[in-house]
């Protein structure tokens, strides 16, 4: 963890923000997310981890999570054979459907070991989507369903966070080479951060020039400049693609209430 809290220091010290205990709180929130990771590309939920989009994660308490069964997604969600369940430590429960042109992936895991902002442990969800051979800009899939709020739309808001109050925004700047320590630290080098017009094939609105941000480390600046409320589950929504172009930086807006992220007139992360 103290890698992750390190590129996140230098990250909010970019923008000109006092790193402090906020790196490290950042870094402690998102942790068992991102060990997760490591056991869903591991076993193989989804067919290749390059081109992969992550949708959404939510990050619940052990014993707070809530009931998945029932979720209402368009086409047959089919769960991995072998997959053990999800209430087992490190177990595994992926489902699958297919949307037009997108496979779309549900991951639940739970982490007993969850480090020091889940002492308790915790079952993190993951949403992801992957472009199937052929298909378009035009299909690309829109927000993942709420994990909590089974057949409900993502509630993602469409207004950014504002710009016509500098006292309710902070001002984040996200510099390529950020990106890229970042995919070291965490382990996530899924081709959409680390290769310029990667993203782009795989689907999303970049540049041919940009890499994608890690909708983790997104979460991470969120949680350590805006805390989370303790024990309460942490929701994370990618609306769309924060990218930064290879020779240069992104500079985003911090919703110093709710902890969305934006740009311009874009919204890229919601927080719940």
């Amino acid at each position: 963890m103290d890698d992750l809290a390190a590129v996140l220091a230098r990250l909010l010290e970019d923008g000109g923000a006092a790193a402090g205990p906020a790196a490290r709180l950042g870094a402690a929130c998102v942790l068992p997310a991102i060990r997760s990771l490591g056991a869903v590309a591991a076993q193989q939920a989804v067919t290749s981890w390059d081109g992969v989009v992550h949708r959404r994660c939510r990050i619940e308490p052990v014993g707070a999570a809530a009931t998945e069964e029932g979720d209402a997604r368009a086409g047959q969600a089919v769960t991995s054979p072998g997959s053990a369940a999800c209430g087992e430590e490190g177990a595994l429960s992926v489902s699958r459907t297919v949307k037009g042109r997108w496979e779309l992936v549900r991951a639940r895991l739970v982490l007993e070991e969850a480090g020091e902002a889940w002492p308790g442990g915790a079952v993190i969800t993951h949403d992801f989507a992957r472009r199937l051979p052929g298909g378009g800009d035009e299909e690309r899939p829109g927000p993942a369903p709420r994990p909590d709020a089974p057949g409900q739309p993502g509630g993602v808001a469409h207004r950014p966070p504002g710009r016509e109050s500098a006292t309710e925004c902070l001002s984040v700047v996200v510099a390529h080479e950020r990106v890229l320590e970042w995919a070291e630290a965490s382990g996530d080098r899924n081709v959409v951060h680390t290769s310029a017009g990667a993203a782009r094939r795989a689907g999303l609105s970049a540049g041919s020039d940009e890499v994608v941000v890690h909708g983790l480390l997104l979460g991470a600046v969120s949680s350590g400049l805006v805390p989370p409320e303790p024990g309460r589950p942490l929701s994370l929504t990618f609306v769309a693609p924060a990218t930064v172009p290879v020779d240069g930086a992104t500079r985003l807006d911090l919703d110093r209430r709710s902890g969305d992220l934006g740009v311009d007139a874009l919204l890229l992360m919601t927080r719940r």
